[in-house]
């Protein structure tokens, strides 16, 4: 871990599933194939709306880099 960085508590069951339901909100802009300039900027938005609607419900705040490295893990 490179100095100066803390980690993160653990996701709970809930803020997993927290986070699945608004990725699926997203689906269709986040999971898109296009990797052109508009559509990274379309991606980069929906993982800030992402990240904005998670933490208004959580007491721990995440940012949008943390969600989508959880994101990944789920199956």
């Amino acid at each position: 871990m490179e100095p100066g960085k803390s980690r993160s508590a653990n996701l709970t069951k809930a803020e997993r599933q927290l986070i699945v339901e608004l990725v699926t909100k997203y689906r269709d802009i986040v999971e898109n194939k296009k990797t052109d300039h508009v559509m990274n900027a379309e991606k980069e938005a929906a993982w800030c709306n992402v990240c904005s609607e998670f933490n208004a419900v959580n007491g721990i705040k995440r940012n949008s880099k943390q969600l989508r490295q959880v994101n990944d893990l789920c199956p």
